[in-house]
C-alpha cells in the first residue's frame, strides 16, 4: 500500500523516471543495452539524479506551502525534501550490496 500527501506520489514517478533516464542513457553512449545491468554505478546515479531532483521540487514546494498555505507534500509519512538523501543512500546501499 503507497501512502502518500498532496504531491508525495511524485518521488516514486521522479526515482522511477530517474533510473530509466540512466539506463538508456548509458545504453545510448556505450552502444550496449546490457551495460546498465552489467555496472552498478549507473544506479548509484540514477538514484543521486532522483534524490536531486526530489529534494529540489521538496524544498520548492515547502517554501510555496510557507507563501500560500497549502497542504504539505510526504511519501509515506516522510516529507518530500527529505526523500533526496534517502535515496541516494539506497543508491549506496545497492551498489555496496552488489
Amino acid at each position: 500500500m503507497v501512502i502518500w500527501n498532496g504531491l508525495g506520489f511524485l518521488v516514486a514517478i521522479i526515482a522511477l523516471g530517474s533510473l530509466w533516464a540512466v539506463q538508456a542513457l548509458t545504453g545510448t553512449i556505450y552502444g550496449d543495452e546490457a551495460y546498465y545491468q552489467a555496472h552498478t554505478w549507473p544506479k548509484l546515479a540514477g538514484f543521486g539524479l532522483a534524490g536531486v531532483l526530489t529534494s529540489g521540487i521538496g524544498y520548492a514546494l515547502n517554501k510555496l506551502r510557507r507563501e500560500t498555505g497549502a497542504g504539505t507534500h510526504s511519501f509515506f509519512f516522510i516529507p518530500m525534501d527529505y526523500w533526496g538523501p534517502i535515496l541516494f543512500l539506497l543508491g549506496v546501499v545497492y551498489v555496496l550490496r552488489a
